[in-house]
């Protein structure tokens, strides 16, 4: 009797996470100077753009292109057009917030934020996201350490994730780094974290098709 809920809870666990997986982002931004955008991404090259219902507004202004880079395009790279290129700031105390309109309030969402530069002259750079103090948006706080020289072999090697909640339509988050010249921001994937009531019927559904397959 365990054996068989463990072998049906798997499965909808699997049901579950493969649905997650599938579902295409919400938004998919690339940080373009103006190399090649990454595929299932739109080009961003200004503080102020609108894709759609929404609008990413980032605090700078200051994009990068290593388009002349090929150490980043090495044999087993991934990802190379979202990787070789950023928005920064260079400040020691340097800081870039960001703000997604058009989203729905009170709705939790995953951010998947990628920072990544191939030839930063920082040392063990470490990039901090976190929820923007003061705004309506609450939620988790991550950090990616990259490592420069060396070029990602897998898609979120350079990549963490927040999740986030506003009580109105704007997502405010804000990236922070522990050394200067290394705050780098390659791009965002916005996704809507499942309802529990749809993770529900997905696991009523699972336990129908497993009935049927007996």
């Amino acid at each position: 009797m365990i054996s068989k809920f463990m072998r049906v809870a798997a499965f909808v666990a699997a049901l579950i996470l493969v649905t997650s997986v599938s579902q295409a982002a919400i938004l998919a931004v690339d940080f373009n100077g103006g190399s090649p955008t990454q595929a299932g991404f739109v080009q961003q090259a200004d503080n102020n753009e609108t894709f759609g219902s929404s609008t990413v507004q980032t605090s700078v202004n200051d994009f990068f292109d290593r388009s002349n880079l090929n150490s980043i395009a090495q044999p087993g790279a991934v990802f190379t057009d979202l990787y070789r290129d950023f928005i920064y700031n260079n400040q020691a105390d340097g800081f870039i917030n960001f703000t997604v309109s058009g989203l729905t309030p009170s709705t939790s969402y995953v951010v998947t934020v990628y920072a990544f530069d191939f030839e930063t002259g920082a040392t063990a750079p470490v990039v901090t996201f976190l929820p923007t103090p003061s705004t309506a948006t609450t939620g988790t706080s991550s950090f990616v350490a990259y490592t420069p020289n060396a070029a990602p072999t897998t898609q979120h090697q350079y990549s963490t994730d927040l999740v986030l909640t506003s009580t109105t339509d704007v997502l405010s988050f804000t990236a922070l780094a522990n050394v200067s010249a290394s705050l780098r921001v390659n791009g965002f994937e916005i996704n809507a974290v499942p309802e529990p009531a749809s993770l529900v019927l997905l696991g009523i559904g699972g336990l129908f098709l497993l009935r049927r397959r007996r």
